[in-house]
């Protein structure tokens, strides 16, 4: 499967709003402890949301000198058809049922050549962005807002989470989308969010979500070497995978991560509910990646 292209998304249609990521070029491997170790735990029951005083001035000490990205939000009837056609190549029917909008269900029928499929989204994306271009160009502006009213003290937070890593190179770029999921390149750092939309919240939710993303592999990747495609002896291919989307939901799960971006995280993929207790147990424990990780690998 390439190297570029992640099927994963938001689910517009699911309460909880979070991603839902397939375990296709995922980055992720061991931690061990640092001297960073339990730094957030220390300074006052960051678990709880019970932050003492001086814990953000501390943050901000710390992270005065170093470059946060900027996120950019794009509006391209092209990339979105470019979405459909990566995600149709990396995906199967069962998820492309979900990612189509109803409308275009009918190209999933074995009638329709994968050329003729093609050209039918390609339509229908170019119509929707022709007809609802003051609603996707309201909405996108909408989700600039909300994320700049949440990206410093998010950025704050996701620093000490990663002791204080440096956010990998990358275009930082979000593409508004008419589909249903909204996937991600990891490896260029773009990603897709809903264009149409009755809320804001969903659209950041889902900045945020990738963006925890592109810092959670790059880390990975700097510090244990690790590749998206490693397997490991005696688990599930799907392991590596799993073990990513968890950490994110544990981290959506965390009061001082809710306070910011208002989320409420609750795993719904059968695998993920397994693993989600004993996981946001060990993050309560130390607010540790490191020592996290180490009960994994």
């Amino acid at each position: 499967m390439g190297k570029d292209y992640q099927i994963g998304a938001f689910f517009a249609t699911l309460p909880h709003l979070f991603c839902c990521l397939f375990p296709f070029l995922l980055q992720l491997h061991a931690y061990r402890e640092d001297s960073h170790s339990g730094l957030v735990h220390h300074l006052g029951k960051v678990a709880t949301g019970q932050l003492v005083r001086g814990f953000k001035s501390l943050i901000l000490r710390k992270n005065s000198m170093k470059k946060n990205p900027k996120v950019r939000l794009l509006i391209s009837a092209s990339q979105d058809i470019k979405n459909y056609i990566l995600f149709r190549k990396y995906s199967w029917t069962k998820l492309l049922d979900m990612f189509l909008p109803t409308k275009l269900h009918y190209i999933l029928n074995k009638d329709y050549s994968k050329k003729e499929a093609e050209n039918e989204v390609s339509k229908y994306v170019k119509e929707r962005f022709k007809t609802e271009k003051r609603k996707i160009t309201q909405d996108t502006e909408s989700i600039k807002k909300g994320w700049e009213l949440a990206e410093n003290k998010y950025f704050d937070l996701v620093n000490i989470i990663f002791k204080n890593h440096p956010w990998p190179k990358g275009k930082y770029i979000g593409y508004a989308s008419v589909f249903n999921m909204y996937p991600r390149n990891v490896q260029d750092k773009i990603f897709y969010f809903p264009g149409l939309h009755t809320s804001s919240r969903l659209g950041v939710q889902t900045i945020s979500h990738e963006m925890l993303h592109f810092m959670f592999f790059d880390y990975l990747k700097t510090k244990y070497g690790i590749s998206e495609d490693d397997e490991f002896e005696g688990k599930n291919p799907k392991y590596v995978w799993n073990i990513s989307e968890t950490f994110n939901l544990v981290i959506e799960a965390w009061k001082p991560y809710q306070k910011i971006l208002k989320t409420k995280s609750e795993p719904y993929d059968p695998v993920h509910k397994r693993m989600f207790p004993r996981m946001k147990k060990l993050w309560d424990e130390k607010n540790d990646i490191d020592y996290l990780l180490s009960h994994y690998f």
